[in-house]
């Protein structure tokens, strides 16, 4: 199953000569995980045993990089996560994949082969008697792509653990005109949210951490079958935000300017809405209605070209939530 989260969806917006906007944004895509074990090649064999795995990997659409790791465990370290998606989700994803810093957990004594492969059984990467490794790739991208692993030794079972994970690039086009007004209620929002920044340590944590949606809120904004799941993700999402707090801090430091943009939850049921994120746009069924939004970008100045940005923001309830879903 994929695990589609962003923290951070950085936004990136060229101005047309005819009155468009190109808007592109970056997220993270755990696209797969897991674990299985080998026999050895001795016991496929004589005793009808598999010592080989084909996992087929489903790329999201608009995958522009992605990178797969892989180790070999044992009891002494099956508890320790290679977690490669919360790598990369702690740093800059403007960055490629193969510049940024990601570590791989080392493996166990045991070895595999692990060939990268598509339908036709082509072979685009081949590691061999490898107890773990990490390989970024921004091709080849298709549907038709597979990690296939075997076991060459012949007495010993092995126990492997994978984990893909994908860049995703999206981009809108958006009609605007040079003399647009900031509604009066996008105002209040900026105007609540820079006074997060003029403090003498912008913190984010405040910008997160205090606007936690609670029950009744999710329940505000999501239909009766689905607030409480709602409720329960977005927990999960703000436990992992403040595990990653201090390096999204180091990005927040050097915001000066508080950019809000106003859409409606009426926006996402009717697939007519320019700025809603993309994991709205999948959870249109959803949504009740007549909830006004919020997206916010945080800019170093007011000429930024892109900036950090946050979805959606609502006041409800007397008082600003937060729901992480850019």
């Amino acid at each position: 199953m994929r695990k589609i989260f962003t923290i951070l969806c950085l936004t990136l917006i060229t101005f047309l000569s005819n009155g468009q906007t190109v808007e592109k944004n970056r997220s993270v895509v755990k696209v797969m995980e897991g674990r299985f074990t080998l026999n050895s090649a001795g016991n496929a064999v004589y005793a009808g045993g598999k010592n080989t795995e084909t996992i087929k990997i489903p790329l999201p659409p608009n995958t522009v990089e992605w990178c797969y790791s892989f180790r070999t465990i044992d009891d002494k370290n099956s508890n320790i996560k290679s977690n490669i998606f919360d790598q990369i989700m702690s740093m800059d994803i403007r960055l490629n994949l193969a510049n940024m810093a990601l570590k791989a957990v080392a493996g166990s004594k045991g070895t595999c082969n692990v060939f990268l492969i598509d339908s036709n059984k082509r072979a685009y990467k081949r590691q061999e008697q490898y107890s773990y490794g990490l390989v970024p790739l921004t091709e080849p991208i298709s549907n038709n792509l597979s990690l296939w692993f075997q076991n060459e030794n012949i007495t010993h079972k092995v126990t492997i653990e994978y984990e893909v994970v994908a860049i995703v690039e999206t981009t809108k086009n958006i009609t605007i005109t040079n003399f647009i007004e900031k509604s009066d209620s996008e105002k209040e929002a900026e105007n609540y949210f820079k006074i997060f920044l003029s403090k003498n340590n912008n913190d984010l944590v405040e910008v997160f951490l205090q606007h936690q949606p609670t029950l009744y809120d999710c329940r505000t904004v999501f239909t009766d079958n689905f607030y409480t799941t709602a409720f329960q993700n977005i927990n999960k999402m703000f436990s992992e935000l403040s595990e990653q707090i201090t390096i999204q801090n180091d990005r927040f430091s050097n915001k000066t300017v508080c950019r809000a943009t106003e859409f409606n939850t009426n926006d996402v049921i009717s697939n007519n809405c320019n700025v809603c994120p993309g994991i709205m746009e999948r959870l249109v069924d959803k949504f009740k209605p007549n909830i006004e939004c919020y997206s916010l970008e945080f800019l170093e100045n007011k000429n930024s070209e892109y900036g950090i940005r946050y979805s959606f923001f609502a006041f409800i309830n007397g008082k600003w939530v937060y729901f992480p879903m850019n």
